[in-house]
């Protein structure tokens, strides 16, 4: 699937299939560790979204005074997150096979 489609999810939350954010939970769930680094196809802004939202822990190291984000690993509540969307994708898919589209 190639655009991105909000979807209702069974839990009462929304979540975009196809987002940046979607397709980075599943890469880091594909992992053994559920690690990713920064700058390695995750940024600052999604992996701090994701913390917020409760989806991944922040691995930050300290220069100084300032913190850096290193990267995160993904959380249980992530991992379920992950797992509803890509249910919803399947679902999204099937309905597409099914009209035509």
């Amino acid at each position: 699937m190639s655009m991105t489609q909000r979807v209702n999810l069974p839990n009462g939350q929304q979540g975009i299939i196809g987002s940046p954010a979607h397709r980075l939970l599943q890469r880091m769930a594909a992992t053994i560790t559920g690690y990713a680094k920064r700058g390695k196809g995750a940024t600052d802004t999604q992996l701090r979204s994701l913390a917020n939202a409760g989806h991944v822990k922040l691995h930050v190291s300290f220069e100084g005074a300032r913190k850096v984000i290193e990267g995160a690993y993904l959380t249980p509540a992530g991992e379920r997150y992950v797992e509803m969307l890509d249910a919803a994708e399947r679902e999204a898919q099937r309905l597409n096979e099914l009209i035509g589209v």
